[in-house]
């Protein structure tokens, strides 16, 4: 009988020890540092992406092709024959879109003047919104050096360095600065809420409020240029994707002379901000929501994560390039241009690739399979 009662008890304690593992493993697979992990099963393969200007965008938007080009995913792609951006003159509606060989669309991740209404017409009804924000001062000198041969704001300044030019605009930005129909002319003066849509002479402290809240609802991930890296985490796990999906070679990068990226001081960084007001408050908002979403995601896990994506975008970068980079200029400004090594191949050539050369190729392969279905 006590022989059976011992039984019983370590079949008990058995019983009892296996429970407390099963319940430790769940909690285990759930949690970590007390933050919930990602909890989605299937990747999300519908996505907009509002490409902003100078903010790093030609890089998710490499990343967001990669994706999509592997996955066999179909893009909506400027009816214009050899256009990498939609008219920005007019806001973005499906009648500016090329036909879908497949009857539907994945991806679109265009340049283009924002408008919701005309991206929820043409795309799923599950697809995520995500969008890129950048510091207006570091955006605005970004977009000085950039852009000065085409906004004709820019062209008139004088002086023979970008910091300067900066000054000499922000004392009397009226005196240069022009509101016309050329898209170009609206990165002088709230670059950033013209490329979300909206008016970007709006001063209007309420209305432009009305406007970032409107877009809060809108968008589910706003990325942050300056912390790129967290922000590219932070889309993998909105995505469900995984670090080798959202593996980047950043592009387009500037050849930054030393100290240039202070080129301002408090005095002209205030006059800068109160300019692009609209510009500050709308990543102001971005910002802090950011924050709070890596706060929700854990910033140790945070860590972690950073930590793998930097490994792995480095593993692309031995595999891919060599040592020696080369310089391309655009509108005399240098820029990084990777070097592939001899033996590189095809995916290697697909992180270095141009934006317009990589869309002309997906446009090409599009419009093959629409001929294929006509005949």
């Amino acid at each position: 009988m006590k022989n059976m009662m011992r039984i019983s008890a370590r079949c008990l304690q058995t019983r009892i020890l296996f429970l407390l593992t099963f319940v430790n493993c769940i909690i285990s697979a759930t949690v970590t540092h007390g933050v919930a992990q990602r909890k989605c099963h299937k990747p999300k393969q519908n996505v907009f992406f509002l490409k902003t200007h100078k903010t790093g965008s030609t890089t998710v938007q490499n990343l967001l092709l990669r994706y999509g080009e592997a996955n066999n995913l179909t893009f909506a792609l400027p009816k214009q024959s050899g256009a990498h951006m939609f008219n920005y003159n007019l806001k973005f509606n499906p009648s500016l879109v090329r036909p879908s060989p497949t009857g539907k669309y994945n991806i679109l991740c265009n340049h283009l003047h924002f408008n919701a209404a005309g991206v929820h017409e043409l795309m799923p009804q599950d697809t995520k919104f995500i969008a890129i924000v950048r510091h207006p001062v570091e955006l605005f000198e970004s977009v000085m050096s950039y852009y000065s041969d085409e906004v004709r704001a820019f062209q008139r300044l004088p002086g023979n360095d970008v910091a300067t030019k900066m000054k000499n605009f922000l004392d009397a930005p009226r005196k240069y600065y022009g509101y016309n129909a050329a898209h170009y002319e609206k990165f002088a003066k709230n670059g950033m809420t013209w490329d979300f849509g909206f008016d970007n002479e709006e001063e209007d402290d309420d209305v432009i409020q009305r406007r970032i809240q409107y877009l809060d609802k809108v968008f589910d991930l706003v990325l942050i240029t300056d912390y790129f890296e967290e922000s590219i985490v932070l889309l993998k796990e909105e995505l469900c994707w995984t670090t080798e999906d959202v593996t980047f070679l950043k592009a387009n990068s500037r050849k930054r002379e030393s100290g240039s990226a202070n080129l301002l001081d408090s005095k002209y960084k205030e006059k800068l901000l109160e300019w692009n007001k609209a510009d500050w408050k709308l990543y102001q908002h971005f910002n802090a929501t950011f924050t709070k979403k890596v706060e929700a995601f854990g910033v140790t896990r945070m860590e972690q994560e950073v930590a793998k994506l930097k490994s792995s975008n480095m593993m692309i970068k031995d595999r891919c390039i060599s040592d020696n980079k080369g310089t391309y200029f655009f509108n005399s400004i240098p820029l990084t241009r990777y070097k592939l090594k001899n033996n590189s191949d095809a995916l290697c050539n697909k992180f270095v690739q141009s934006e317009r050369q990589y869309l002309n190729k997906i446009n090409m392969q599009q419009e093959a399979l629409l001929g294929n279905m006509s005949l």
